[in-house]
């Protein structure tokens, strides 16, 4: 089973995309639920996006740099480091075009 990694909303704000700025982890790290998994960033601020589950993260699907529209899948916690591509594909929001 996959767990979704999103971002609905940063520090309160209103927003269409955000900057992955960083992956506090690497792509079959274990992680515990509440632990920051990657870092991204409105006109703002800076924001810590926390793992929803204990597990491994077993996908990305944006670069540093790259900009994601908000709600947009960037990656996903599996119950193994080899979970990826387990029965969820990336949704067609979660591309690396830039968002106006």
């Amino acid at each position: 089973m996959l767990h979704p990694i999103t971002i609905e909303a940063a520090g309160g704000e209103y927003m269409d995309s955000v900057v992955i700025v960083e992956w506090a982890v690497k792509p079959g790290e274990r992680v515990a639920a509440g632990d920051t998994v990657v870092v991204v960033e409105t006109a703002k601020a800076a924001t810590e996006v926390p793992a929803p589950h204990d597990g491994y993260l077993v996908e990305t699907f944006f670069e540093p740099g790259q900009e994601a529209p908000v709600g947009a899948l960037l990656g996903n916690i599996g119950e193994t480091p080899d979970a990826a591509g387990s029965g969820a594909a990336a949704p067609a929001a979660a591309t690396s075009e830039a968002v106006p």
